[in-house]
């Protein structure tokens, strides 16, 4: 069973769909998404660390369903689009989005979900793109278990999301 927040550093942290650091209510928050797996490229301390002289809010993103952030956040919303508004709602009334960050699927859902809430900045490390039958195939390899994306929905292709524009900076 997942949950929807968790405080960084607690027991149930690793359950938990966001991992929620604050420093405090009004300083600006990124949202870090972690990749394949659950994981995030640099150690959620380091990355906390790197960021403390700036003074701002983390929300560490998990999917635990590992498929590429297109079925919402397991524990907290059921859709991408809902996910966006729970994500929006963690940020808080006094704290701006500061802006997404992630590497690999992380990097997909960092430019999905910039896009989606009007993100001013998005770090994307070597991101999917585009998921692909191909893709999921190679993946499958290392995972009997990885799900079938919607290949047909919008958030398959990054290309056709952003097509009509989007106001972050990527």
């Amino acid at each position: 069973m997942y949950l929807p927040c968790a405080p960084s550093g607690s027991p149930d942290a690793a359950r938990a769909a966001v991992e929620i650091l604050t420093h405090s209510p009004t300083a600006p928050t990124v949202l870090a998404f972690a990749g394949i797996a659950q994981a995030f490229t640099m150690p959620r301390a380091e990355f906390a660390r790197a960021l403390a002289p700036f003074d701002v809010n983390i929300l560490f993103v998990r999917d635990h369903a590992n498929c590429s952030y297109q079925r919402g956040l397991p524990g907290l919303a059921p859709t991408a689009s809902a996910a966006s508004a729970a994500l929006r709602s963690l940020i808080g009334p006094r704290s701006t989005l500061l802006g997404t960050v992630g590497v690999s699927v992380g990097g997909l859902a960092a430019i999905l979900y910039g896009h989606l809430l009007d993100a001013p900045r998005v770090l994307a490390f070597g991101p999917r793109i585009r998921l692909s039958p191909e893709g999921t195939a190679a993946r499958r390899k290392a995972d009997p278990s990885y799900p079938d994306p919607d290949y047909g929905s919008a958030t398959a292709d990054m290309r056709v999301l952003l097509a009509d524009g989007t106001k972050c900076r990527i």
